[in-house]
């Protein structure tokens, strides 16, 4: 019987132990759900960043190639090529690639 009463005695001092694990194993389990969620949002920004940069290489080139191609002589659409370098006195030497279609100001 008196060794009934020591091993009760023992388990006393112990109450507390599991509500205190239960709250850490919680903490740790809050703490990585939280770091995964902020990856999974650092992701999607770096894709979107690199969609973007992927869509203004690629216009970049579509826009030149338009170029060359209206620069070409026997084009559907010519450019005349500027004869001389532009200065500030005869601003008519630069050349301007528009949109045929678009009116002036509008969106291409």
């Amino acid at each position: 019987m008196a060794a009934a009463k020591k091993i009760k005695r023992s388990n006393n001092k112990e109450r507390g132990i599991a509500l205190f694990i239960a709250l850490f194993a919680l903490l740790i389990l809050s703490a990585i759900a939280t770091g995964m969620m902020f990856m999974a949002d650092t992701e999607t920004a770096v894709n979107m960043n690199y969609r973007d940069a992927q869509t203004a290489y690629f216009g970049s080139m579509a826009g030149l190639e338009e170029g060359r191609e209206r620069l070409r002589p026997g084009s559907a659409s010519p450019v005349t090529a500027p004869t001389g370098m532009p200065s500030s006195s005869a601003p008519s030497n630069v050349v301007y690639i528009v949109n045929p279609g678009v009116a002036p100001g509008g969106a291409i």
